[in-house]
This record gives structure tokens, sequence and C-alpha cells, in this order.
């Protein structure tokens, strides 16, 4: 595992304390315009595979600046592979938090202090503490990147794309229609995650669930509002 330098940027937290901790550092593309001409030539699901590709983003609190985060970002590797693929449902994934969050969350505040100090004394553990830390660290490092590279990319693009669909008549795209076109999609679009193919996790809880449907219904309200004005 290696080491990278930390970034600021302004937080949010989102999750309660049950759920892994997350600051939304994802950045909303400004070139619209650019981006629309591009889509109008593009499958939706190729679009979708490009508006990854193209957009900037942040790891969230474990401040990773890699996009996508790779194995050498990992204490274990194998471990990452598990948690993405394998325990892809918000449910499974908050039984298998539950059992580390006690001993990485502590830890987790001196590694946001000093990310040096932090690694060497988790040296000093005892085994059993230590492996917890390192698995609840790799949870978060992949919450982190699934929600900053898959959902707050929907969820900030998502007014953008339903005034397109205005435009040419179709359908904006939820986060369910987007889970669904990345497994389906033929030739199989690597997951950029694990540079594999498979299942993209759905990690949302019933907050995050409640807050994008709000959120869908405030664009479609706002989207009538600025029709009848017309």
């Amino acid at each position: 595992m290696s080491i990278g330098s930390c970034s600021t940027s302004p937080s949010r937290p989102t999750k309660s304390s049950v759920r892994p901790t997350y600051f939304s550092r994802g950045a909303q593309v400004k070139q619209v315009s650019t981006r629309s001409r591009i889509s109008e030539f593009l499958s939706p699901g190729i679009f979708l595979y490009f508006l990854l590709f193209a957009m900037t983003a942040n790891a969230g609190v474990l401040n990773w600046g890699y996009n996508p985060v790779g194995p050498e970002q990992f204490f274990d590797w194998k471990y990452a592979q598990k948690v993405w693929f394998d325990l892809n449902t918000a449910e499974s994934y908050d039984a298998e938090w539950a059992k580390y969050q006690g001993d990485f969350k502590p830890w987790l505040a001196l590694y946001k202090a000093d990310k040096r100090k932090a690694l060497a004394e988790l040296k000093s553990y005892p085994e059993a503490k230590r492996r917890n830390i390192e698995r609840g660290y790799d949870m978060q490092l992949a919450y982190d990147d699934w929600r900053d590279l898959l959902y707050m990319r929907w969820y900030k693009g998502y007014a953008h794309e339903a005034y397109r669909a205005t435009l040419t008549k179709k359908k904006a795209q939820t986060f369910d229609d987007s889970l669904a076109i990345w497994v389906t999609f033929k030739p199989c679009v690597p997951v950029r995650f694990l540079n594999q193919c498979g299942p993209i996790p759905d990690w949302r809880d019933d907050e995050d669930k409640a807050k994008e449907q709000a959120m869908m219904r405030k664009v479609v309200d706002d989207l009538a509002a600025r029709a009848a004005k017309k």
C-alpha cells in the first residue's frame, strides 16, 4: 500500500454513524454545452461511460486524489474486490462495516490529523485490531470511490440530463437506470474501480433514496415552471 498526499476541499457529511463517513468532494462539470454536443453522438451506455471518464472527481474522506483508486491504495486488494463485488447492497455492506467501525473510526481521526503518524502507530497495534482497521480503511475507500465516481456524478448531473431529455423527448436516467446500463452494456465496459467487468454496487441507504427522489421531483417542477414562462 502506498500513501498519497492529502488535499483539501469543502466537506458535507451525509452519513449517520452506522455508515462510512463521507464528505462530498465531487466537482460538477461546467462545460455543459460541450458535454451536450458530445452526448448527441453517443448511445446512453457509451455516454455514461464517457461521462465517468470526462468528469474530474476527488476521493472522499480518505483524501485520495486518484481516479480511480487501484490495488496499491488498499491494504488488501482481494478484500477490496470482495467488498465491491460481493457486498454490493447497502444491507450487506452495513453488516460488514459494523464489524470494523469500532476500531477504525478512532484511528481515522488520527489518520486525518497526521497520516504518517497514524500509519506508523498502526504497525504497533495487536494483530486483530490492526486487521479491523485495515478492513475498515479498505471499506471506506471503496465507499468513497463508489460515491464520488458513480453516485454523486449521477446526482449532480441529473438536472442537466432532465433538461436535455425534454429536448429529445426521452426520459432522464435515474440512478437505477444507470446501474442497469452498466450491467447489460455490451461489449462489457470495465469497472474503473477495479478495471474489471462486473456489477456496480448500490450502496444507497434510505436517506440517499429519499433525497434523490426529492431532488428529481424538484427538477421536474423547475422544468415545468420554466416551460410555463415560455
